[in-house]
């Protein structure tokens, strides 16, 4: 699989179809940096830069490396309404969440907060998804009401919707 986009700071790719390598040159720009890398589509890991180049276990004919860093999505908090007057600054509980992806590799997680993260059901390894995705959401009511996405591989994640309800406390 060959992946279009980069999903790494400072990245370089490597590409030969006919000519598979487990060396990349040329990384200067990266020296002494532990970089995230691709092989032929699979997270396999990170290496850490030194003259310039990385030797890997593994040999591929597309090769993509860079700093990786964590992409994160936070929903802001809704202001939903009751039936006795507005949500605001009371206590909810988000339910039936569906997370809407395109093109989106595995690895993603969702929660509430950072500190309580699932993994997303049903995105596939070495493929991307595109799919909705319904989950439950662990925790009870909160001020917040928040939903948490993180995707902290250096694979492609587009989020293009999320669906909820909210449900107010009394």
């Amino acid at each position: 699989m060959t992946f279009k986009t980069f999903q790494v700071d400072c990245g370089a790719v490597y590409y030969d179809p006919d000519t598979p390598t487990n060396t990349l040159t040329g990384l200067d720009h990266l020296e002494g940096e532990t970089v995230a890398v691709l092989v032929n589509g699979q997270y396999v890991g990170e290496e850490i830069v030194s003259f310039g180049k990385i030797r890997l276990v593994y040999t591929g004919n597309h090769i993509i490396v860079g700093i990786p860093y964590d992409t994160l999505i936070k929903t802001l908090n809704p202001d939903a309404g009751a039936e006795n007057g507005t949500a605001m600054g009371r206590k909810i509980k988000v339910t039936n969440p569906v997370l809407y992806f395109f093109e989106t590799g595995a690895g993603v997680q969702y929660g509430p907060d950072e500190g309580r993260l699932k993994d997303v059901p049903d995105l596939v390894e070495r493929q991307l998804s595109t799919l909705k995705v319904p989950v439950s959401m662990p925790g009870g009511f909160d001020t917040d009401g928040q939903i948490v996405i993180k995707m902290d591989k250096p694979l492609p994640m587009y989020l293009s919707s999320i669906s909820y309800d909210v449900e107010p406390s009394d």
